[in-house]
Order: structure tokens, then sequence, then C-alpha cells
């Protein structure tokens, strides 16, 4: 089960990465929003 993982996580880091990547930009978004409404 774990070597599948890694294996597919190996398979597609690129796509993993940049939807991580993607991620954190919208909750920092988010956060400076917030944060400029409060």
């Amino acid at each position: 089960m774990m070597g599948e993982i890694l294996y597919f996580a190996h398979r597609h880091f690129r796509v993993i990465f940049i939807i991580a990547t993607l991620g954190v930009l919208v909750l920092a978004g988010l956060g400076v929003l917030d944060s400029q409404t409060v």
C-alpha cells in the first residue's frame, strides 16, 4: 500500500507539487483578505 502511494507520488510529483503550490497561494491569499477585512 505504502509502496503504491510512493510510486504514484513519484510518477506525478510535478502535478502534486503544482497543486500543492497553488493551494498554498490560495490559502495565503485568503489569509491576506481576511486580515484586511478585519
